[in-house]
């Protein structure tokens, strides 16, 4: 089988300039929740856009263009099934994104649209077109707050999953999920690891959602990290938490928990780390989406210790947990 020719170098970034098109659809079709519609029949446009209320015409193009990418397939009479694709588009899969997908076609494709002002001032584009950052953007819209909420949900569920079966939590007694959400890191490593016991600290929003469905053997605590982490957990754990802030902002966290961890105590971070240059590497995109929407970064590993010199602890290695996430550890210096 001879291989596919390469695209002209032209061709190759008229597709690049135009994605786009493609994630907007999807989002589109996720807003409207259409993939929840279709089931092992295939359903009519008119059924579909009468249950969404859309133009049948309007919907049944953005359909035709995702069924090319599979995300929906079309049979006669303009009717659909899912694609290939199509499931994780659904709320109920086990694999959902449909948070995700709206999340970032909503508020921060309009902050994308501005990242020519960040390129050229340093601000996060967020900032620029909402006048607010996202967090308080978000403490004041709760309807895309939980948008927020459920694709946070969608992208780190199986990361909690992947840490919880590789990392080697024996020897510790008691875990420390700063900045930990409504828990289901922490959830998933205390469930298989019933030696320890552990500290979910977040702000009184995030705990009050954990309260509904608690970790097992879990003291919820409620707080800022940029003024004080709570003391007595000797496993310090910082999830995606520390790429939504500029330097002097972390090594403020950091501090933190050099003040709070145990003398025998392991800090470990996890995070997407920035690769080898000239390579493709999703964690340099993820960079730029936080340099766009929240003015924090992605770090080489390099990086990450230098930060932790700072803030009083010393590198001490990584492992990787998944592709996109690495665990970055490090002792009391």
């Amino acid at each position: 089988m001879n291989p596919t020719p390469a695209l002209p170098p032209a061709v190759a970034l008229q597709q690049l300039a135009t994605a786009y098109w493609i994630s907007q659809s999807l989002s589109v079709a996720a807003t409207l929740g259409v993939a929840d519609l279709l089931g092992a029949e295939p359903q009519p446009i008119t059924d579909l856009a009468l249950d969404t209320a859309a133009d049948p015409d309007a919907l049944y193009r953005v359909m035709r263009a995702l069924a090319a990418f599979g995300i929906f397939r079309e049979t006669d009479g303009r009717r659909f099934v899912l694609g290939a694709l199509g499931g994780p588009l659904r709320t109920d899969a086990p694999d959902s994104v449909r948070g995700f997908v709206r999340m970032v076609g909503a508020e921060q494709f309009r902050a994308w649209a501005a990242l020519e002002q960040t390129v050229r001032g340093g601000r996060p584009a967020f900032d620029a077109v909402f006048g607010d950052s996202i967090f308080g953007f978000y403490r004041h819209n709760p309807g895309p707050f939980a948008i927020f909420h459920q694709a946070m949900e969608d992208t780190y569920r199986g990361e909690a999953e992947a840490v919880a079966a590789s990392y080697p939590f024996a020897g510790f007694d008691r875990v420390l999920d700063i900045g930990g959400g409504n828990g289901t890191l922490l959830a998933a490593i205390l469930t298989g690891q019933p030696q320890l016991s552990g500290i979910l600290f977040d702000l009184d929003d995030a705990i009050a959602a954990a309260r509904a469905a608690p970790p097992p053997r879990c003291a919820l605590v409620a707080g800022d990290f940029f003024q004080a982490v709570p003391a007595g957990a000797d496993l310090h754990l910082l999830k995606h938490v520390l790429h939504d802030w500029d330097d002097s902002r972390c090594i403020t966290i950091l501090g933190n928990c050099r003040r709070a961890i145990a003398d025998n105590g392991r800090l470990v971070i996890l995070e997407a780390v920035i690769g080898p240059a000239n390579l493709p590497d999703a964690a340099k995109l993820l960079d730029l989406h936080m340099m766009a929407i929240t003015g924090g970064r992605e770090r080489s590993e390099a990086q990450y210790a230098a930060l932790l010199a700072e803030a009083g602890f010393r590198h001490v290695g990584s492992r990787e947990i998944l592709p996109e996430l690495t665990a970055i550890e490090a002792v009391a210096a």
